[in-house]
């Protein structure tokens, strides 16, 4: 997978559950238990994983597809993003499928209502935001494309 293609569904998969921006040289979140844990990705943009994710091509097509999601954030204010995608193409020189997990890490800061997060050596602002309420989380975003995201994710 192209590093073009990796950095639009990192941004998707981070903006959806999990997240960031410029938390450089927090300590971690203010109250680091109201926050603290293992998420699950429930829905991208309404949607229930998979979530398509989108279609390209150059004498072919494929199609990228979200399957799922685990966003863990500790207390010492660092998260890790854990995703995987499936890929589809048909035709041309990249036809085949297969299925791909990446990992992102990162820092994360604020309260369980206003949740700021940096993905480590990021190179702009991705300006992605969350919060938690109960045992749901939610992040916003917007993707490379200037599409607006939102994921839902519940604590284990």
């Amino acid at each position: 997978m192209n590093s073009m293609r990796q950095e639009l569904f990192t941004r998707l998969i981070i903006a959806c559950l999990s997240a960031l921006s410029a938390a450089c040289g927090s300590a971690g979140p203010s109250s680091p238990n109201s926050v603290v844990g293992t998420y699950d990705a429930l829905q991208a943009n309404g949607q229930s994983p998979p979530v398509f994710i989108r279609s390209w091509g150059a004498g072919g097509t494929c199609n990228e597809t979200g399957t799922g999601a685990v966003l863990v954030l500790d207390q010492s204010g660092r998260f890790m993003l854990t995703y995987s995608f499936h890929e589809a193409c048909t035709g041309g020189a990249s036809s085949g499928t297969g299925d791909y997990s990446r990992t992102l890490t990162g820092l994360y800061s604020g309260s369980s209502n206003s949740l700021v997060f940096a993905p480590d050596g990021a190179k702009t602002n991705l300006g992605i935001t969350g919060s938690v309420s109960g045992s749901t989380i939610a992040l916003t975003g917007v993707l490379q494309n200037g599409l607006p995201v939102t994921v839902t994710g519940r604590r284990r």
